[in-house]
C-alpha cells in the first residue's frame, strides 16, 4: 500500500492542478467577456457622442437659414394676416373678393400642414389675371393651386382661386 501512496498523492496533486487551471481559464474568460462588453460600450458611446456633436453642429450652422425660412411659414396666429394679404392684393388689382373657405389639410410631414384657401373674385379679365399673379407671389411659402376664370354679365369676369400655404402643425 505504501507503494500506491505516492501515486495517489500525485493523482490528487494532478487533479488539484487541473482544477486550478480550469478556475484560472474560467476567470480569464470572464475578464475577456467583461473587456469586450466595455469596448463595445465605449465604441457605441463614442459613436453616439459623434452623432450628437454632428447634430449640434448642424443646428448651429443652419440657425440663420432656419430662422429666415420660418418667416415664410404661417402659424395659427398668422392665418388672419394671410387672409389680409389676399384682401390687400385684391384691392391693389381692383377686384372684389370673397374668401370661400380656409381649411387645414392632412399631411405626412411631422411639422407642417397645408392651409388651403379658396377665393372667389369678380372684375375685369386683366384684373383677375393680375390678381392671380399677386397670389402666386405672396411672401409666404405658398402656391396658386388652381385658377379658373369665366365671363359673367356686363363684361365682368368671375374667377375662382385655390391657394395653398405651408402652416406649422398645431400642438
Amino acid at each position: 500500500m505504501n507503494r500506491f501512496l505516492p501515486l495517489v498523492g500525485g493523482f490528487i496533486l494532478f487533479a488539484g492542478a487541473v482544477a486550478a487551471l480550469a478556475f484560472v481559464l474560467a476567470s480569464v474568460g470572464g475578464y475577456i467577456a467583461t473587456a469586450s462588453e466595455a469596448k463595445a460600450a465605449v465604441t457605441s458611446s463614442s459613436r453616439e457622442e459623434s452623432y450628437n456633436e454632428a447634430v449640434a453642429s448642424f443646428l448651429s450652422d443652419t440657425a440663420d437659414e432656419r430662422s429666415r425660412l420660418s418667416s415664410f411659414i404661417v402659424n395659427d396666429a398668422g392665418v388672419v394676416a394671410v387672409i389680409q394679404e389676399i384682401d390687400d392684393a385684391a384691392k391693389r388689382e381692383k377686384v372684389s373678393v370673397t374668401i370661400d373657405s380656409v381649411a387645414v389639410g392632412a399631411s405626412a410631414w411631422n411639422y407642417f400642414d397645408p392651409l388651403d384657401v379658396s377665393v372667389s373674385a369678380t372684375g375685369s379679365f386683366a384684373a383677375l389675371s393680375a390678381f392671380a399673379t399677386d397670389l402666386e407671389s405672396l411672401p409666404e411659402a405658398s402656391r396658386l393651386v388652381s385658377f379658373h376664370a369665366e365671363a359673367a354679365e356686363n363684361k365682368a369676369w368671375f374667377g375662382s382661386y385655390r391657394v395653398e400655404f405651408l402652416k406649422t402643425k398645431s400642438p
